[in-house]
């Protein structure tokens, strides 16, 4: 007990550590392409992290197996999802032209469901560690934290974007 509670304060300070950086370091008005930086992406896997911790109640030893694979699966999403966004805009861009090669945009919908494979691969990997390593109960709040957390995640993030936008909207003060 008194190496999880150890282990729990240990991460809540670099967490903290690691946002009270980030924040000191970013302007005082939110600024929505620092989200693309790899600083926030590692504070929101750390607080994932540590959120999952909390949900799941999980053992040092629980935490050494899943730790470092979320970690690793969550730079290898990232850098898939990076791979779909520039897609995407490829696509687009073809689009805009007048006669798009029908060629061109098939290799490119189907590499993108090849990433899309690899997303769902890398779920079901980290799915078959966690059922090795988890209680069944633990396994029903895992699916359930991650659904929740992404889903909070993407909500703030969108309010976010809202509120830069009404703040460019708006004339300065004068």
């Amino acid at each position: 007990m008194f190496k999880k509670r150890t282990s729990m304060i240990l991460i809540g300070i670099l967490y903290i550590g690691s946002i009270t950086l980030t924040l000191t370091a970013a302007p005082v008005s939110f600024n929505i392409q620092r989200l693309e930086n790899d600083k926030v992406r590692d504070n929101i896997t750390t607080l994932m992290l540590l959120r999952l911790t909390q949900v799941l109640d999980l053992t040092e030893e629980q935490t050494a197996v899943l730790f470092p694979h979320i970690t690793r699966v969550e730079k290898e999403k990232k850098k898939i999802n990076q791979e779909i966004g520039k897609n995407i805009r490829d696509l687009r861009v073809m689009l805009r032209q007048s006669d798009p090669d029908p060629e061109k945009l098939t290799g490119i919908m189907e590499n993108i469901k090849a990433l899309r494979i690899d997303l769902r691969n890398l779920d079901e990997e980290l799915g078959k560690i966690a059922a090795n390593t988890l209680t069944v109960e633990q396994q029903a709040k895992y699916l359930i934290f991650f659904q929740d957390f992404y889903r909070t995640i993407r909500t703030k993030l969108d309010k976010a974007r809202e509120n830069l936008t009404r703040q460019k909207k708006k004339p300065p003060r004068k």
